[in-house]
């Protein structure tokens, strides 16, 4: 934990000192454990940004046909006008943040698959149109944000 050591308590929204101790073990046990969620892509500034994501061990799987998924239970669309109102309040002024329809953004969502008959599971990004064909660069960031990095994991274009 020395990288937290110099965090200044008093500046945190967080009750108090042992409280931000329970968060940081909490945090501490979770790192290098694959988040599942979805994001959107800033292709002039090369980023990822409105991602909501939660720890694919917090998350139950959901059975359809013949496999089981885990992803989040939020829309592209709720997603995307949380992060487009949060970033208009911030004061950003990026293109991307004017851009309405969230229909029009780069996005993807990755998910954790299970399929039956098997104890194979894996993670799979699903992205919505092939922009991460012209941004290959994305999938390098993708990978460190939802810590896939050592995982089995595959790009699927829809």
């Amino acid at each position: 934990m020395s990288s937290f050591n110099s965090i200044n308590v008093a500046k945190l929204p967080i009750a108090d000192a042992e409280e931000l101790k329970e968060m940081l073990r909490d945090f501490e046990d979770l790192q290098g454990t694959s988040l599942v969620g979805k994001f959107f892509y800033n292709q002039q500034r090369n980023r990822l940004i409105g991602v909501k994501n939660l720890y694919a061990s917090e998350v139950s799987y959901k059975a359809d046909e013949n496999i089981a998924t885990k992803a989040i239970r939020i829309t592209y669309q709720e997603a995307w006008q949380e992060a487009r109102t949060d970033a208009i309040e911030a004061g950003y002024t990026d293109k991307i943040w004017n851009e309405e329809d969230y229909l029009q953004v780069p996005c993807g969502e990755v998910v954790q698959i299970k399929e039956f008959n098997s104890s194979d599971e894996y993670f799979e990004v699903w992205i919505e149109g092939a922009w991460i064909n012209s941004h290959p660069e994305a999938e390098a960031l993708i990978a460190r944000r939802f810590n896939l990095e050592g995982t089995d994991f595959n790009f699927i274009c829809l």
